[in-house]
């Protein structure tokens, strides 16, 4: 057990319990068990592994309720439209739809708020314009994520198209360090990362390469602001430097608040793309969120603040002053070798597995009895 840990409660095995049998009722609706089962146990190591490390377990609590309950609800109303991405131009029309939708519930939850002395048309103003806001942005975010989707396409294509986009965005999160080993380093994993994915087909691929398409967005913006910079004042060859190196000055100036909205936008799009998102769209939301959750308490360890739905989504969306990853890492790897979070992670798996294993006969009952 991690130094500020504390002991699962029941509460917290009853919540692996229901995520499980969410995962799995979902997984048997759509014909796919074997996904219900890897999601639900995925979650309940990841719980068994962040929760020692917390002072604060209500965060890993709330965080998994947050993403879970977002991605369900965005899961099942694109379950119900039942639409996909086939060409370019439905990926456009999906994406913008769907990063719309999404912006559109950050806006809500994100809004603007109001003075007492403030008139009637001021806070409505305020109130329908950060929902419009969000709507705009993550319907332009999810738009070229649809895109990109819809170039890659599948097959073959797609590991291609996605070696392209992989070694990108590696490539320019490695640049980070300003070292070359790191930038060669970032393209291999990237690329590789969505080769395999692309290989695994769906949900997998829809996750990761929509994820990568949308970290991409950004990246093309600042380079499109860069060349034209370099363009009007020193011609075309200080445009292809701008370019290339924009992207690298956007992440080392704190690039959080712009790309990590785009990665998670581009990840909801990417798991919608097919009808296994019904079960990636709620996994993946609550593993971020999870992640998100722990970063955020852990990097204010200090007064360790209260986790809401609301400070989740802000830092999803906005980003924050602090990401603490490599304190995080080295605590997490220090934390998995302890014998009390490996028998916490075989209890907390076999939970999420029982879970699984419980929502798929309930699903197996109704639609027989159904």
């Amino acid at each position: 057990m991690g130094q500020d840990g504390r002991s699962p409660t029941n509460a917290d095995y009853l919540l692996l319990l229901v995520t499980g049998i969410i995962l799995g009722f979902l997984s048997a609706l759509i014909g796919n068990v074997f996904y219900g089962i890897l999601s639900a146990t995925i979650l309940a190591l990841i719980f068994a592994i962040c929760y020692p490390i917390l002072n604060r377990p209500q965060s890993l609590r709330v965080s998994f309720i947050t993403g879970g309950s977002i991605g369900l609800i965005l899961g099942c109303l694109d379950w119900l439209i039942s639409d996909t991405i086939f060409s370019v131009g439905s990926g456009f029309m999906f994406g913008l739809t769907r990063g719309g939708a999404l912006g559109g519930i950050v806006g809500l939850i994100t809004r603007a708020s109001s003075d007492k002395q403030d008139s009637i048309i001021t806070k409505t103003f305020l109130f329908f314009g950060s929902i419009f806001m969000g709507t705009f942005l993550g319907g332009t975010v999810g738009a070229v994520t649809g895109v990109t989707l819809g170039i890659i396409g599948t097959g073959a294509r797609s590991v291609i198209g996605g070696i392209i986009i992989g070694s990108i965005v590696g490539g320019y999160l490695g640049s980070y360090y300003r070292k070359q080993r790191w930038i060669r380093a970032g393209v291999v994993a990237g690329a590789a990362l969505a080769a395999v994915s692309a290989l695994a087909g769906a949900p997998v691929a829809g996750v990761i390469l929509g994820a990568m398409s949308g970290a991409i967005v950004p990246m093309l913006f600042v380079a499109a602001i860069g060349a034209i910079g370099g363009l009007t004042s020193r011609g075309v060859k200080a445009m292809l430097l701008e370019a290339i190196e924009a992207p690298t000055e956007m992440l080392e100036q704190g690039a959080v608040p712009f790309l990590v909205p785009a990665l998670i936008t581009g990840l909801i799009v990417g798991a919608t793309s097919n009808t296994d998102g019904l079960i990636a769209l709620p996994t993946s939301l609550t593993l971020v969120a999870a992640l998100l959750g722990t970063l955020a308490e852990f990097g204010r360890r200090a007064n360790t603040p209260e986790i809401t739905p609301k400070t989740i989504i802000e830092m999803a969306m906005m980003g924050a002053e602090n990401w603490p990853v490599t304190s995080l890492v080295k605590q997490l790897t220090t934390t998995i070798r302890e014998k009390e979070t490996l028998l916490n992670m075989g209890i907390q798996a076999s939970i999420g597995i029982i879970g699984a294993l419980i929502g798929i006969a309930f699903a197996y009952i109704a639609l027989v009895t159904g």
